[in-house]
C-alpha cells in the first residue's frame, strides 16, 4: 500500500503494537496526513486477519467509522500483553552483560528491559546507571564508575566504559592524534603522536593467555592451579609469574611484582600511565585511584596553548589522554596566594609507573583562554624532576582547545569525509529551526492565473515528480478555497527522460518586496582569504530547498497543475527575494567558523596549511550535521591547491584575476572593417582613463576609422591592437566588485557570437569589472535575431550570475522587442524564450534599450573567435523537439513534415521572415503572431504546435476528424497540436463536408411561413381534412371555409371515397360547390374517383406538401378544437352527437380572433339567434373584416418566423430528406440522395439520384450535401431536371379507365350503424 509515494508501514504479527503505532505516527507526521485520513491508513497497515480480528473487537460498528484513538486503543488492549510490574523490575535487576557483548548492546538491553517497570524522571536514570554498574560484569570499569562524583547519566556511564575498554583492548596499531584549533595554541607540522598508539594487548601474566588481567582471578584459570617448574601456587609453568622463568630469561627488568621501571624512549619524558599492580598488593590508601594517560613531549610537537589562571599566565601541554589537571610545584608557588590547597582525592599514576605520583595537593581554580573560562580542578606535582603542566582533555574540549582525530592524509581527506559524514550527503535536507518570510505588498492586486495544459505524454511524469516533492515535504496541497495568488507551471525535460517543474513566478514576484542584507564585499572576502594554501569546495544539494518558508508565507507561492493547487514549504528559486534570504540564512550558519565563505549554495573552506584546513573543514561538516544540511556528493572537492572564487584564482601563490574575466578581450580577433573598429574602440574609451598613453597607442587604429583613409590591417594596426588587449585585460585597468555600487550589465548578439561587459558607477564613472563571450554554436546561429539577442542576455546573466545574484542591476540590449517580452509577465513568447525567461526570475534587473552605436559590447560579441564547445544555454531545444514530435499525428512522421516544409512556398516566405525580420510578404494571420513563431529542424512551431505545409493539411484534417468529433472538439484537437492560416475555417469546412455528420446533423431550422390569402368571398375557397379514427371507429370529416371560418362536420363509419364523396356532395348541395378545395395527400384525396369527382363539379384541387400538416392549419386548428369537445363529452360520460351540436352553435356564434366576426355572419350575412339574447346589429363590411384578417396573419407570422430563416437549397442541389420512422441507431436523414428538380416557395420537388424516383417535400425536409471537394471552393450548380407535379389537379388528368375502384366494404359493429349529417 503506498500513500503519496511512500509504502505505508504494515503491522507483522507477533510484533509490539505500541511500536507498530509509534511509527505509524511518524509515517503520518512525515506524509502530512490529515486527520480524515489516520483511519484510512491504519486500516490498510493492518493484514486480513488483523482486520477481521478489529471488526469483531468494534461490533456492531465497522473499523471506518470508529475513532483513529479508540481504534489504536482496542489494538492495544487485544495485542499488547499484560505485564506485571514487579515481574518487569525482576527480570530487570537480572540483566548481566554476556562474556563478549559490547557495551553498547547492553546498554539497549538495559533500556529495553526498563520500559515496563514503571520508574520515571530521576528514578529512572538512577536506576539504568545502578543496573548498568551491577550487571557490566567487569571491576575496572564498575570501580571507575563507583568512583564517580554526584549524578551521572547512563549515557556517560557508557562513555566511561567504552574508554576503560580502549585502554584495556588497545587499539591493535591505529594511530591517533590531537589537534587545537582555537588561537594561542602552537601547531607543528608533522602529525601528533598520542599515547594509544602505544597500548598493548591485554594479556595476563599467571597463564600467559589474552583477554584479562592477573588480577581478575575468577577469569583466570591458573589462580588454584600449582607451578610445575617452580612449585608455586597460582600459575602456570612458563608464566611471568614463575620466578624460575625469569630467571632464565633474564626477564627481571622487564617486570618486577613490585613495580615497573620506565621504557627507555627518546625525548624528556612526562607521561602518566596506569600501572600494573600486583594480584597480592593491597592498598595503600582509602581515596580514589586514577590513571592517566599523558602525551609525550616529544621533539616539541605536543600541541600546547597558554591559560590564564588566577590572574596568571600559564604555559599547558594539551593532553588528549590525561584525565587531570595537573601543575607543577614552581606554578603553584606563585599562586598560592590565591588558592585553598586541599588534600588530593585520586592516586596518579605515570606511564609505564607502578607507583604513583607524589602530589601535593588540589585545589580548583578558573581557567581562561580567550574568550571561553571554565572551573577546573588542578593537581599540585611534589616530586624532584621537572615536569610540564598538563591540561586534560576534558578541560581542553570545554575550553575549544582540543578535536582528537585520526591522521588523515589529503588524498584520503574526500573518503574520510564522506564515510564520516555520510548523512551529509544523503537526500534534500532541511536546516533546523529556519523559517524564512516572504514579505507581500499588500497593495498589489492579486493574481490567480489559468492553468497551463501539460502534453499528455509528461503528465504520469509530472504526477510522480508532484507525489515525490510531497513524500520529500517540500511542496503541500492546497486544501479548501486555496490562495488567490496562483502561478502556473512550465515542464522542462531533462536529458535522461526526466523532467524538471518550474514555477512561473512573474507576476508573483511583483509583490514581494525583495531583503537587503549586510554582504562581506569582496576586498573583505579576498583580504580573508590571502595567505591560504588548501582549499575545499562544498556546494549544498538544492540549497534553496533546504530553508524552509513560514506557514504565512506559503500562499503567495502556490501554483496549479492538472492535480489542483500545491504549494512551496520551501523557499524557490524562482521568489525573486530568494537570493538574499539564502545567502543571509546561510551567513548566518557558518558563522563563527574561521577559514570558511559561502557565496550562495558555494561554500569555500581554506587553511594556510593542510593542517588547519583539515580542522576548518571538520568543524564546518560538523556544523552542517548539526544544522540539518546536506551537500551535493559529485560538486564537492577536497584538499585543492586552487580555487576560482568570485572573478579570482586564489592559491599559494597568492590572488590573481580570473583569466576568464579577460578571456574576451585577450581572445578577440582583430577587426575586419571600420564598424568592427569603431566598436572596439568605443569599448577601450571605458578604460581609456586607466590604460597609460592610450591615444599614443591607439592611433594607429584611429587613422583607420577617418573617411578618406582607406581600411588596410597592416603591421601598425596589428601591434596597436595587441598592445590594447594587453592594457585592457591587466588588473590595473579592471575595478574590484564592490557590492554597494550600482551594477549595469551590457549584453549583445550578432550573428557569430555574444557578448557582455560588467559595469560598475565608481568613483562617479563607469568600470569594468570583467568581459565575457562566446561563439555561437551552428545551430544557435540560425536562431532568429530576436531569440539570439534574447540569448545575449541569458547567458550574459548566468555568466556574471555571481556578482549579479542578490543585487539589483541595469540591463542594456540594443533590440528593443525583449524590452517587451522580459518586462511584462503576460507576454505570449515562444517556447525557448519563455523558458529564458524562467532562468531569469532569480535575477532582479531593468531592462534598457539603447541604441546598437553605443553598445559597448557589441565588439564582444562579432570580435569572438570560434569555439568547439560553447557553454550550454539552450535547454529549451530538447523541450521543442520532444513537445514537437509529441505533437505529430500519429500517421505521419517528423521527417514527412520537414521535406513539405521544404517544398512549400508559404512555409519558406515565414522560415526568410523570421531569420531577417521582414514580414511584408506575410499575410496579416501570420504577421499577428510573429513573436510566437520559431524554426526548430526546418520546421516552423508556434509556440509548441507545428506549422503544417499545405500539401499535408488536408490529411491532418481527415486525422483530426477521426472519430467524427463536432467543429469545436476538432478545432480544440487541432489547436493544441498543429497551426496554419485559416485553421478554423478549414475544420469547419471538413466538418461540414463530412457525408456521416452531416447524416446525424439536426434539422435545419423552419422557412418562413406564406399565409394564404383571404378570399373575396365565402365557400370559394375551403379546406377538408379526416380526424381519427375514434375510439368507436369512426372518423370525423371536416370542410371549413378559409373566407368566414365556417365549418360543417361530420361522423363517417368508412373512410373509402364514395363515403367522402358521398359527404361532401350532401353539403355543396346545400352551399353550393367551393372554387377550390385543399387537402392534404391521404389515399382517399389522391384517388382517381376523388379527382375525378371534383374535376366533374369544376373545384379546383389545392394537394397539400406530404407529410407537412402545416400547410393545411387551418382545418388543422378546428380538428385540434373538436377533439377537445370530443374528449370532453367522454370524460362526462355524455352522449358524442348532443355534445358536437352544442359545439357547432357555440363555434359559429362566436367572433373568430381573425376577422372580428361571427363565422355564421360571414357566411349568411346575418347573425344566428342563440339561446344569449342579443339586439340585432350589422354585420361589418367586408373592408373591415379584411383588414382584421390582415393583421391577424402578420401577427401570427411574425410569432411564427422568430426561429426561421430563408432555405439555402436550390434547384440543382443533393440533398438528403429526414428521415421519417427512424430508430434509435437510424440517423436523422437517410443517406438516399436526391437531386431538387423544382422549387415553389417551401415546396420541393426532387428525384432520387439511385433509382429516378421523384418525391415531394417541404424544403424543411431537406439537408443540403456539401462534398469534401466544395471544401473552400464555390459549389457546383446542380442541373434541374424537369419532372411533372402529379399532386396537381390542374396538371394532371387522369382517364376513367385508369382508375383504381376499391371493392372492399368496410363494415362496423351494429351499434355504430346510425349515421348523421350535420
Amino acid at each position: 500500500m503506498m500513500w503519496r509515494g511512500v509504502p505505508v508501514p504494515a503491522f507483522e504479527e507477533g510484533s509490539d503494537v505500541e511500536a507498530y503505532l509509534e511509527r505509524l505516527e511518524c509515517f503520518m507526521t512525515m506524509a502530512g496526513t490529515p486527520d480524515n485520513k489516520k483511519v484510512s491508513l491504519l486500516l490498510c497497515g493492518l493484514s486480513s486477519v488483523q482486520y477481521e480480528t478489529l471488526r469483531d473487537l468494534v461490533a456492531p460498528e465497522t473499523p471506518k467509522d470508529v475513532a483513529f484513538d479508540d481504534l489504536t486503543a482496542k489494538l492495544k488492549r487485544h495485542y499488547g500483553s499484560t505485564r506485571n510490574t514487579r515481574m518487569e523490575r525482576a527480570k530487570f535487576r537480572s540483566i548481566m552483560r554476556g562474556e563478549n557483548e559490547s557495551v553498547m548492546n547492553f546498554e539497549v538491553r538495559l533500556r529495553h528491559g526498563v520500559r515496563y517497570c514503571g520508574y520515571t524522571g530521576a528514578t529512572l536514570n538512577d536506576c539504568l546507571v545502578e543496573q548498568f554498574i551491577q550487571g557490566i560484569n567487569n571491576k575496572a570499569i564498575a570501580k571507575k564508575l563507583l568512583e564517580k562524583e554526584g549524578t551521572m547519566s547512563l549515557n556517560e556511564a557508557v562513555e566511561i566504559a567504552n574508554a576503560v575498554l580502549l585502554i584495556e583492548a588497545g587499539s591493535n596499531g591505529a594511530t591517533a592524534s590531537a589537534s587545537a584549533s582555537a588561537s594561542g595554541v602552537s601547531h607543528s607540522e608533522g602529525p601528533i603522536k598520542g599515547t594509544l598508539a602505544r597500548v598493548t594487548t591485554v594479556k595476563c601474566f599467571r597463564c600467559n593467555r589474552e583477554g584479562h588481567r592477573a588480577s581478575d582471578k575468577d577469569k583466570c584459570r591458573a589462580v588454584t592451579q600449582t607451578c610445575n617448574t617452580c612449585g608455586q601456587k597460582g600459575h602456570f609453568s612458563g608464566a611471568k609469574f614463575c620466578k624460575q622463568t625469569k630467571r632464565s630469561q633474564g626477564s627481571s627488568k622487564q617486570f618486577t611484582p613490585k613495580g615497573r621501571k620506565p621504557d627507555s624512549r627518546k625525548g624528556t619524558q612526562n607521561q602518566i600511565e596506569e600501572g600494573v599492580a600486583d594480584a597480592e598488593k593491597k592498598e595503600t590508601s582509602s581515596h580514589s585511584v586514577t590513571f592517566l594517560c599523558a602525551v609525550s613531549n616529544m621533539n616539541d610537537e605536543t600541541p600546547k596553548c597558554v591559560a590564564e589562571v588566577l590572574g596568571e599566565n600559564i604555559p599547558f601541554l594539551i593532553d588528549s589522554g590525561a584525565v587531570a589537571n595537573i601543575v607543577s610545584k614552581t606554578i603553584y608557588e606563585m599562586i598560592k596566594d590565591k588558592v585553598v590547597l586541599e588534600k588530593p582525592s585520586k592516586t596518579l599514576y605515570a606511564f609505564g609507573q607502578s607507583e604513583p605520583l607524589n602530589m601535593k595537593g588540589q585545589f580548583h581554580a578558573v581557567v581562561k583562554v580567550q574568550d571561553k573560562s571554565v572551573n577546573a580542578l588542578f593537581f599540585v606535582y611534589d616530586g624532584d624532576n621537572a615536569i610540564s603542566n598538563l591540561m586534560s582533555a576534558k578541560t581542553a574540549r570545554d575550553l575549544s582547545l582540543l578535536h582528537v582525530q585520526a591522521a588523515v592524509s589529503e588524498q584520503n581527506l574526500e573518503g574520510v569525509i564522506k564515510s564520516r559524514y555520510s548523512q551529509c550527503f544523503k537526500g534534500v535536507g532541511k536546516l533546523k529551526g529556519c523559517n524564512i518570510t516572504l514579505h507581500v505588498d499588500p497593495q498589489c492586486e492579486p493574481v490567480a492565473q489559468p492553468v497551463r495544459r501539460v502534453p499528455f505524454g509528461y503528465k504520469d511524469k509530472v504526477t510522480q515528480l508532484l507525489e515525490r516533492l510531497v513524500a520529500e515535504d517540500i511542496i503541500e496541497p492546497v486544501e479548501g478555497v486555496g490562495s488567490r495568488w496562483v502561478s502556473p507551471i512550465v515542464i522542462v525535460p531533462k536529458s535522461n527522460g526526466e523532467v524538471r517543474m518550474c514555477i512561473d513566478m512573474r507576476q508573483a514576484n511583483k509583490a514581494i518586496v525583495r531583503e537587503r542584507y549586510p554582504i562581506p564585499t569582496v576586498q573583505e572576502m579576498l583580504v580573508e582569504m590571502n595567505g591560504a594554501k588548501v582549499f575545499s569546495k562544498l556546494d549544498l544539494r538544492q540549497g534553496f530547498f533546504q530553508c524552509e518558508l513560514e506557514t504565512g508565507s506559503r500562499d503567495v507561492t502556490t501554483f496549479v497543475t492538472h492535480m489542483g493547487l500545491f504549494r512551496m514549504k520551501r523557499l524557490s528559486m524562482g521568489v525573486t527575494s530568494a537570493p538574499e534570504c539564502f545567502q543571509y540564512t546561510i551567513q548566518k550558519v557558518l558563522n563563527g567558523l574561521a577559514g570558511v565563505l559561502n557565496m550562495a549554495d558555494d561554500i569555500v573552506v581554506f587553511g594556510r596549511d593542510a593542517q588547519e584546513h583539515q580542522e576548518r573543514l571538520f568543524k564546518v561538516m560538523d556544523r552542517l550535521l548539526e544544522c540539518g544540511l546536506t551537500l551535493s556528493e559529485e560538486k564537492c572537492e577536497f584538499g585543492l591547491s586552487s580555487v576560482k572564487f568570485l572573478g579570482h584564482i586564489i592559491s599559494a601563490e597568492g590572488i590573481t584575476a580570473d583569466p576568464e574575466k579577460v578571456k574576451a578581450i585577450v581572445c578577440a580577433r582583430a577587426p575586419t572593417n571600420v564598424s568592427e573598429l569603431r566598436g572596439f574602440l568605443g569599448l577601450v574609451q571605458y578604460v581609456g582613463r586607466y590604460v597609460p598613453d592610450l591615444a599614443t597607442v591607439a592611433a594607429p587604429l584611429r587613422e583607420l576609422t577617418k573617411k578618406s583613409v582607406e581600411f588596410h590591417w597592416g603591421p601598425n594596426q596589428e601591434k596597436s591592437f595587441k598592445k590594447i588587449q594587453q592594457l585592457m585585460s591587466s588588473c590595473e585597468t579592471l575595478a574590484y566588485f564592490d557590492r554597494n555600487a550600482p551594477i549595469t550589465l551590457v549584453a549583445d548578439a550578432s550573428p557569430v557570437g555574444l557578448g557582455a561587459v560588467l559595469l560598475q558607477e565608481q568613483g562617479g564613472i563607469n568600470r569594468v569589472i570583467a568581459y565575457g563571450h562566446r561563439s555561437l554554436s551552428e545551430v544557435e546561429s540560425r536562431y532568429s535575431q530576436t531569440e539570439r539577442e534574447a540569448l545575449g542576455v541569458v547567458w550574459a546573466c548566468e555568466h556574471f550570475k555571481m556578482y549579479l545574484l542578490g543585487s539589483r542591476f541595469r540591463l542594456i540590449t540594443d533590440h528593443k522587442p525583449l524590452v517587451h517580452i522580459y518586462s511584462n509577465a503576460r507576454s505570449k513568447p515562444t517556447p525557448r524564450l519563455e523558458r529564458w525567461s524562467l532562468r531569469l526570475q532569480p535575477y532582479d534587473f531593468q531592462i534598457v534599450y539603447e541604441p546598437g552605436a553605443s553598445n559597448i559590447a557589441d565588439p564582444m560579441s562579432r570580435l569572438s573567435i570560434s569555439s568547439d564547445l560553447p557553454e550550454a544555454i539552450d535547454d529549451a531545444k530538447d523541450y521543442i523537439g520532444m513537445v514537437s514530435v509529441d505533437a505529430v499525428p500519429h500517421a505521419m512522421s517528423w521527417g514527412e513534415i520537414q521535406v513539405a516544409s521544404d517544398f512549400c512556398p508559404e512555409v519558406q516566405t515565414i522560415k526568410e521572415a523570421i531569420t531577417t525580420g521582414k514580414w511584408d510578404t506575410c499575410s496579416v494571420s501570420v504577421k499577428a503572431v510573429k513573436d510566437e513563431l520559431s524554426v526548430c529542424d526546418g520546421v516552423i512551431l508556434r509556440g509548441s504546435r507545428i506549422l503544417i505545409p499545405s500539401s499535408l493539411r488536408g490529411k491532418v484534417l481527415e486525422l483530426a476528424h477521426e472519430g467524427h468529433q463536432g467543429i469545436v472538439k476538432c478545432k480544440q484537437r487541432l489547436r493544441s497540436k498543429v497551426w496554419w492560416p485559416r485553421l478554423d475555417q478549414d475544420v469547419e469546412g471538413i466538418c461540414k463536408s463530412c457525408e456521416s455528420c452531416q447524416l446525424l446533423a439536426g434539422p435545419e431550422p423552419p422557412v418562413p411561413i406564406t399565409p394564404t390569402k383571404m378570399p373575396d368571398g365565402p365557400w370559394q375557397f375551403c379546406s377538408c381534412d379526416l380526424l381519427g379514427p375514434l375510439p368507436d371507429g369512426r372518423s370525423v370529416i371536416v370542410v371549413i371555409d378559409y373566407y368566414s371560418r365556417f365549418f360543417e362536420a361530420g361522423l363517417l363509419k368508412s373512410t373509402k371515397t364514395d363515403k367522402v364523396v358521398e359527404f361532401l356532395d350532401t353539403i355543396f348541395c346545400r352551399f353550393g360547390y367551393p372554387q377550390a378545395l385543399r387537402t392534404d395527400n391521404g389515399p382517399q384525396f389522391i384517388s382517381g374517383e376523388f379527382r375525378l369527382y371534383l374535376e366533374t363539379h369544376g373545384i379546383h384541387w389545392v394537394s397539400t406538401t406530404p407529410l407537412w400538416p402545416q400547410a393545411n392549419g387551418l382545418v388543422e386548428r378546428a380538428n385540434r378544437t373538436i377533439l377537445k369537445v370530443l374528449k370532453i363529452a367522454c370524460v362526462e360520460k355524455k352522449d358524442l352527437q348532443v355534445e358536437f351540436r352544442k359545439f357547432l352553435v357555440a363555434y359559429r356564434s362566436t367572433p373568430h380572433s381573425g376577422t372580428g366576426c361571427t363565422p355564421f355572419a360571414l357566411m349568411f350575412g346575418r347573425e344566428m339567434r342563440t339561446k344569449i339574447l342579443q339586439l340585432e346589429t350589422s354585420v361589418r363590411s367586408k373592408e373591415v373584416v379584411r383588414d382584421n384578417d390582415a393583421e391577424y396573419k402578420l401577427r401570427m407570422k411574425a410569432y411564427a418566423d422568430r426561429n426561421a430563416s430563408e432555405s439555402k437549397v436550390e434547384v440543382g442541389d443533393t440533398v438528403v430528406l429526414k428521415h421519417e420512422n427512424r430508430s434509435k441507431l437510424d440517423p436523422n436523414f437517410k443517406p438516399e440522395r436526391f437531386t431538387v428538380t423544382g422549387l415553389d416557395g417551401s415546396d420541393m420537388v426532387v428525384c432520387a439520384d439511385k433509382d429516378g424516383s421523384v418525391k415531394r417535400r417541404n424544403v424543411s425536409f431537406a439537408k443540403k450535401l456539401q462534398s469534401p471537394s466544395a471544401v473552400g471552393t464555390e459549389e457546383p450548380q446542380g442541373v434541374a431536371v424537369e419532372v411533372p407535379r402529379p399532386l396537381e389537379s390542374s396538371d394532371v388528368v387522369v382517364p376513367k379507365e385508369s382508375l383504381r375502384m376499391s371493392t372492399r366494404e368496410h363494415r362496423l359493429p351494429v351499434r355504430f350503424q346510425d349515421y348523421h349529417m350535420y
